[in-house]
């Protein structure tokens, strides 16, 4: 159901972008993506600045909403680009269309640049679903695609260590698959700690665990021995 009154303000001031915006947003809102994309391409016609990419992006959510339309999207989000080159939803938009286009060397590069630009997210109009975890995830995987093992083990013990509590179960159990599927527990120069301000990582509790600061061991061998013996003190430790 349109606003009325949206409707009312735009027909008294039809060439407002502004206006032609918030109609094609609240059209966008419930689906209709025809009427959408004609009002977002209205104000975007008649504005400059965080309106005009606010609105070239939503025509691009529609037409992704529709599926397929792969050459169209990467049309509308490299012109953004060209235009406003410091933003980096559309860079993020981009790498995740090549994962479905199996673009590795593309796909690094923009999420590469999303990382690079992902300070200046955000604009004073709707949200552009920029995540900035999932460019992380992006990264790493067309990393491993590239044959960048290292960047790429390092970028998930990246997600792992500081942004574990950001992701839900399904996420987070990609994450544990991937590790696994990736061969992180088979690298040898991989390093896993421990500190109690990631206390949310230990699955498996033992007494006395809230009193570690931090671990030494490589691969978390000490964290293993203590929980073998639910926290034992005063052992020998060979």
């Amino acid at each position: 159901m349109i606003n009325k009154q949206l409707l009312h303000d735009y027909v008294l001031d039809p060439k407002n972008p502004v206006k032609c915006y918030h109609l094609g947003y609240a059209y966008y809102s419930v689906e209709h993506y025809g009427e959408a994309v004609s009002f977002f391409l209205r104000a975007a016609e008649n504005s400059e600045g965080d309106l005009r990419y606010n609105a070239m992006l939503h025509v691009a959510f529609c037409y992704r909403a529709l599926g397929g339309r792969h050459y169209t999207l990467n049309s509308i989000y490299k012109t953004m680009i060209a235009r406003f080159p410091k933003q980096p939803e559309a860079y993020f938009h981009l790498a995740k269309l090549c994962e479905i286009e199996n673009a590795n060397v593309d796909g690094y590069m923009w999420a590469h640049l999303a990382l690079e630009n992902a300070s200046n997210a955000g604009t004073e109009y709707h949200d552009l679903e920029f995540d900035f975890v999932e460019v992380l995830f992006l990264k790493a995987y067309y990393a491993w695609k590239l044959d960048k093992f290292a960047e790429s083990r390092r970028t998930y013990q990246q997600i792992l260590k500081n942004y574990l509590h950001e992701l839900d179960e399904g996420r987070t159990q990609f994450l544990r698959d991937r590790l696994l599927k990736h061969g992180m527990a088979q690298e040898s120069q991989t390093i896993q700690t421990y500190d109690n301000e990631h206390k949310y990582q230990w699955i498996y509790e033992f007494d006395g665990i809230e009193t570690i600061d931090k671990n030494h061991s490589q691969a978390l061998q000490d964290m293993f021995a203590l929980y073998c013996h639910n926290g034992k003190k005063n052992g020998t430790y060979l």
